[in-house]
């Protein structure tokens, strides 16, 4: 999801169009980052690429993304999954993006004829948390 500081003067917008997203500094991963990829893809299909958004510093972790977002006017898109603190305590505001679905898919790879436990639950953990709407 694209999140902002409940400060920031972002965090009045409740939903954009792509057009507007071009327009709002942003903070996004690094480059070679499994995310920045996802993102970079789900942008795509709405006709928004990385070159056209007015990116204002690149991090190499979900929680550098985070502390920057507390201290500055932008926006950055982050794993609901890793806000969910953050939202509770109002600390951080969810912006919708008209149009905009990312997914975020999971291989799981066995060796053949190995079954462990917590492996099964690990895979079971994460059908049933992620990508839910």
């Amino acid at each position: 999801v694209l999140v902002t500081s409940s400060k920031s003067k972002l965090a009045f917008a409740k939903e954009i169009k792509n057009e507007k997203l071009k327009t709002i500094p942003m903070v996004i991963r690094e480059t070679g980052s499994g995310t920045l990829d996802v993102i970079d893809s789900a942008l795509k299909k709405i006709g928004v690429k990385r070159k056209d958004l007015n990116i204002q510093i690149q991090l190499g972790s979900t929680e550098s993304i985070k502390q920057y977002l507390f201290n500055s006017d932008c926006a950055a898109f982050l794993s609901i999954h890793s806000i969910s603190k953050e939202l509770l305590q109002n600390e951080f505001t969810v912006i919708d993006v008209k149009g905009l679905t990312i997914y975020r898919t999971f291989q799981f790879i066995n060796l053949h004829g190995s079954y462990l436990k917590t492996v099964e639950f690990f895979r079971n953990f994460c059908k049933h948390h992620y990508n839910l709407s």
